[in-house]
């Protein structure tokens, strides 16, 4: 803010909710440095101003993905900040709990799924398996029992 030495500014600017931030030495004189929140400041642009940016139109996810070249499933999923692994405890069997996770297969365009059910002492009781085809939006479950075909 450039305050002729009155403080004015400075206030006024301040009152509306910016924060000083120390003086600046510019082109031979000083300039006090503010800075506000973005809310702050967005709320003081017109709202012309703000339709004129971006307009109603806009779709961001094409725009975005159109730079990205061929944008990885791990991409996404990051971008969406979505977990790939889960565990929990569960009531019945007594302590048992469940493992669960997602494996990315971006040459194959498959998302593998793997949830193992394992007893109090770390036995696994049963196990389930899925694919999912993102392109053809397919699930399909692929075993349910035990690993190596062992009765559950």
């Amino acid at each position: 803010a450039e305050d002729t030495g009155s403080g004015k500014l400075i206030r006024f600017y301040s009152n509306l909710g910016f924060k000083e931030l120390g003086l600046l030495q510019r082109i031979g004189r000083a300039e006090q440095q503010m800075i506000a929140p973005i809310e702050v400041i967005a709320g003081l642009a017109p709202e012309t101003w703000m339709r004129g940016i971006v307009p109603d139109s806009f779709d961001a996810w094409p725009w975005l993905w159109s730079l990205v070249w061929e944008p990885s499933m791990e991409t996404v999923l990051d971008a969406m900040g979505f977990e790939r692994k889960w565990a929990w405890k569960i009531a019945w069997p007594l302590g048992a709990s469940v493992a669960a996770q997602l494996l990315c297969d971006d040459k194959n365009g498959k998302i593998n799924f793997e949830a193992v059910l394992r007893g109090s002492r770390g036995t696994e009781l049963a196990i389930a398996k899925s694919v999912a085809r993102v392109q053809q939006a397919v699930l399909r479950l692929s075993w349910l029992g035990r690993s190596g075909s062992a009765a559950v």
